[in-house]
């Protein structure tokens, strides 16, 4: 273990004297050896640090500025002002609460190939400039400098910061042609430091991530970035203006920066606290949102070949997914891979937000994160307590939760789970406490997560409903129904009995009180309590008949024993109360349109023969919708016991991003992703109001669920077509 030298008032002789009569102690220690070959720690009792020479940090040394520390030059110097180069070690300015640190009237403090964590911290006169480094800034300010920072292939995230009234704000530099090396050298020369400098790693792209910081005052631009192999990751700043930022004048914004959407009002300095942040992340995704593998026979007689059943590539890959009457699969070889990054190839899912998550291990955030795939299939405590089969060994959920705590920066672990793995991650929270270990769990991001089921899961069970792919080339709604049929999970994503006592609607409803092919009178006309819908979804009055495959108009029969058994999972998951220490926040998104019902009605069915148009009355359906959901899950749904809750506004979202944000993607929208930044990095002494500023702040967003009051209530009129639709009002408005 490396020697520590702490620097107080004990060890800095004659630091202490009487200024003048009135009667205060400063303690100051003044700096007069500047290379540092070993780890050093200074502390508040021995502050203010009077820099009489330049300090240089040898590799793997590490300097740490604690709480309440101040910094500064030897004001009765002439010639060059004294400052921190750290060469291969690492540099910690951890200030505590409103315990800040200051370092003022530096020169740029240059980091090289090192590692700069400053929180808590005021930068005053002088800034920062990093080549092949990287750097975690969080709740500090830079003011004051004529660069305030500076990155050269560097990895830099900064958060809740303020870049502001510097000549130049921030400088993102092109690879290659390194800054630093010249000029420590010219400071300090190359013997004076070693030979560190002789070889210097091929150039790497810088990674910037800036959010809820604030860019502003800054004389000549605010954010430059000069080097075109990347896009600087600016979302959710101020930038001085409501209007946010511009490409001229002061504090302007140039180069390859994604800065939209902009914060309309700066935000307040967190002064954190003194809790180690960030815990290591378990990301659990949804239904259909993880890839499926079965090895078969080569098409070449020569062995096997893994085909990857989801995502499908045609029907015939789903029907090798189907289970039996039991919730078996039918194939035990099938296997489990990871989240589905773009689907299809084409369109983003989770490969944005992937992305992200690496960046919050990259650039230092986290220890560590992991993503579970998992046989979405299963029922879920199978899921949570079982073994999952992957290509050549299997994986735990509780183990995986076990290992990243492990290594976890805070001992614990932060849980984020999109729409079906919200369920799976309620599960394994209460596993966990039965087993005693509920403390390995920080928090729960749930997001878009249908606690209570949702309506659109009765649709998509006994129809099929927009779950098709590709027109029904890849996959097709009757063989869609096929799997869900007897798919363990299918069934607990249906209305759950407390769903009824949330929400008022009814699920299922009926245009009449006889509805042919639907309804002979055996069910009420509007559906409204639980033991109704298992009764109709089953068919418990066995009126209805069994539809072709085909006849996805038709509503099949449910399976019986995988409802009971779906019933029996919200029994638990419903009434389970979460251990108070676990933070849970519930990410609600809306305004999209989203089945709240079913409805069932008769409509005449035409078909021309040679005697001419023949109709006759036949069965339809159509979703009842409503714009407080995320086109799959219900508002209410997604809020219950969901602890923090903040509401999404979708379109919103789609329209800021310039891409289609529904329930599948919404982990792509920047609004999302600004959102679980605020939350995985928050101080736990933070109170519910200042994190509610932090996340109000975020275009789109609100605190609390929608105001289902505000809904709009509108009329839909269809009809089949070749016609011309007109519709008037009562006063003849066409």
């Amino acid at each position: 273990m490396r020697k520590i030298i702490y620097l107080s008032t004990a060890f800095a002789a004659g630091a202490c004297s009487l200024l003048g009569a009135s009667g205060i102690v400063r303690a100051d220690t003044h700096i007069t050896n500047g290379i540092m070959g070993q780890d050093t720690v200074w502390e508040k009792s021995g502050s203010p640090y009077i820099l009489e020479t330049p300090i240089t940090l040898y590799p793997d040394t590490t300097l740490t500025i604690g709480p309440g520390v101040q910094v500064e030059p030897d004001s009765s110097l002439t010639d060059e002002v004294p400052g921190i180069s750290v060469n291969g070690g690492s540099l910690i300015i951890q200030g505590k609460g409103n315990d800040r640190v200051s370092l003022k009237d530096l020169p740029i403090t240059y980091v090289l190939r090192g590692k700069l964590d400053m929180a808590n911290a005021d930068m005053i006169g002088g800034g920062i400039e990093l080549e092949d480094s990287q750097a975690l800034i969080s709740t500090s300010t830079i003011t004051g400098a004529y660069d305030g920072l500076t990155a050269h292939d560097s990895s830099v995230s900064m958060t809740g910061s303020r870049i502001y009234s510097n000549s130049r704000g921030i400088t993102i530099k092109p690879a290659g042609n390194p800054m630093l090396i010249r000029r420590m050298e010219d400071l300090y020369g190359t013997g004076g430091i070693g030979n560190a400098f002789e070889e210097i790693p091929a150039a790497a792209s810088s990674s910037i991530v800036i959010s809820g910081s604030s860019i502003a005052q800054n004389a000549q631009f605010g954010l430059r970035n000069l080097s075109s192999k990347i896009t600087v990751n600016a979302k959710n700043d101020w930038w001085g203006s409501p209007d946010g930022p511009v490409i001229s004048g002061s504090n302007a914004v140039s180069g390859q920066v994604d800065y939209a959407p902009w914060l309309a009002s700066e935000p307040p300095l967190d002064t954190g606290s003194d809790v180690t942040c960030c815990s290591n992340i378990l990301f659990i995704p949804g239904m259909e949102a993880s890839q499926l593998f079965r090895p078969e026979p080569s098409s070449a007689g020569n062995g096997t070949t893994i085909n990857e059943l989801w995502e499908p590539q045609g029907n015939s890959d789903v029907k090798k997914l189907y289970l039996d009457q039991n919730g078996s699969s039918t194939d035990p070889s099938i296997y489990s891979g990871g989240p589905i990054g773009k689907a299809l190839g084409l369109v983003d899912v989770y490969g944005k937000f992937l992305d992200y998550l690496s960046g919050l291990s990259k650039n230092g955030t986290i220890n560590d994160w992991k993503a579970f795939g998992y046989d979405w299939r299963k029922p879920i405590p199978e899921v949570v307590a079982g073994a999952e089969k992957k290509a050549t060994t299997t994986e735990s959920l509780i183990d995986t939760v076990t290992a990243l705590a492990a290594g976890s920066k805070t001992g614990k672990v932060t849980i984020i789970a999109h729409s079906n793995g919200g369920l799976v991650a309620k599960y394994l929270v209460k596993t966990l406490s039965d087993m005693g270990k509920s403390d390995l769990i920080d928090s729960v991001i749930s997001v878009a997560v249908p606690y209570l089921g949702t309506p659109e899961a009765i649709l998509a069970l006994l129809h099929g409903y927009d779950q098709s792919l590709g027109y029904g080339l890849l996959l097709s709604k009757s063989v869609a129904r096929g799997l869900a049929s007897n798919m363990p999970s299918a069934y607990s994503l249906l209305p759950s009995r407390e769903y009824f006592s949330r929400v008022l609607s009814p699920t299922i409803a009926f245009a009449s009180t006889t509805v042919a092919g639907a309804n002979d009178g055996s069910y009420p006309k509007s559906i409204s309590s639980f033991a109704q819908q298992q009764a109709f979804i089953a068919d418990a009055a066995g009126k209805r008949t069994a539809p072709s495959f085909g006849d996805t108009t038709s509503p099949l029969k449910g399976n019986q024993l995988l409802m009971a058994s779906a019933d029996a999972i919200h029994a638990v998951l419903d009434d389970f109360v979460w251990p108070s220490a676990i933070a849970r926040f519930a990410l609600v998104g809306w305004d999209i349109a989203t089945s709240k019902a079913l409805t069932y009605y008769s409509s005449d069915k035409c078909l021309k023969s040679i005697i001419g148009m023949k109709c006759a009355p036949a069965l339809a359906f159509q979703a009842t919708t409503t714009a407080m959901g995320d086109g799959t899950v219900v508002a209410p749904s997604a809020a219950y016991g969901g602890g923090t809750v903040a509401s999404i506004d979708l379109k919103k979202a789609a329209h800021d991003d310039k891409r289609e944000i529904s329930h599948a993607t919404i982990l792509e929208a920047s609004s999302t992703e600004a959102a679980i930044t605020s939350i995985v990095t928050r101080h736990q002494a933070d109170d519910d109001a200042e994190l509610a500023q932090k996340l109000s702040a975020i275009p789109g967003i609100t605190m609390g669920e929608p105001d289902y009051s505000k809904e709009a209530t509108y009329l839909v009129v269809s009809t089949h077509s070749p016609v011309d639709l007109h519709v008037y009002d009562k006063e003849g408005n066409h």
